[in-house]
């Protein structure tokens, strides 16, 4: 499961309007769910002390990759609710692959929207290995992996910085998701700080999975809800 680590990146040209950058070739089995999110204070007070429903230890893990996203989504300034400018999707699961791009492209595309995803090496793993986006440009969907969360201090807005490329993505006023030439020094500095973050407000987050979810099998097309509401896509 997951990419080969020793494997190096490469440029891949997909058929138009598709293209895929900078993923390594691999074959995960691909799932999504899409969630309603809520500000991380109404979730921690609705769901009070309450043990996770099923109790296991799996579910548990599921559920530190649940809030991990919706803590990156908060901490990057994304608002909790369904914004005027619905134009990103927040996802999870395997690690960063060719197929991974590529499903994640095809999701972009139906859902017209850009994603920001995180791959994890396992259900039971703590931390993701991996930050990726797949960004839609005028006549493709680059997925750009390799990317480092980034804080400059405690306050400012979390960043995506390239680790390969002299590029970040940030979240500008309007809630889009811009991508900017250049990037801050010390990424490794303001990386521990990002993750540092993230984990405090991930450990706020509520403690049952959102109810709301709703699956997406392997290569199936993306389906929208009915009524839109501000959501968190996880593939795992």
């Amino acid at each position: 499961m997951g990419a080969d680590a020793a494997r190096p990146a490469t440029d891949v040209a997909r058929a138009a309007p598709l293209t895929a950058r900078g993923t390594s070739p691999g074959a995960p089995i691909l799932q999504a769910e899409a969630r309603e999110a809520s500000t991380a204070k109404e979730r921690k007070k609705s769901s009070g002390q309450r043990p996770c429903q099923k109790g296991t230890t799996q579910m548990e893990m599921i559920l530190n990759h649940q809030n991990i996203m919706l803590a990156l989504r908060e901490e990057m300034g994304w608002p909790s609710f369904k914004p005027a400018n619905d134009c990103i999707l927040w996802a999870s699961g395997q690690e960063m692959a060719f197929d991974v791009g590529n499903q994640l492209a095809h999701v972009a595309q139906m859902a017209g929207r850009d994603v920001i995803y995180t791959g994890w090496a396992s259900a039971r793993a703590k931390d993701p290995t991996s930050f990726a986006i797949a960004y839609r440009e005028m006549a493709t969907i680059d997925i750009i992996d390799r990317l480092a969360p980034y804080a400059a201090d405690d306050r400012s807005r979390i960043i995506l910085v390239s680790t390969c490329a002299d590029e970040f993505f940030a979240i500008d006023r309007r809630g889009s998701l811009a991508r900017v030439a250049g990037k801050p020094k010390g990424i490794g500095k303001g990386k521990a700080l990002a993750m540092k973050r993230i984990k405090a407000t991930a450990s706020m987050m509520g403690d049952e999975l959102l109810a709301n979810n709703r699956f997406v099998p392997p290569g199936a097309d993306w389906i929208e809800p009915e009524m839109r509401t501000g959501t968190v896509v996880r593939f795992g």
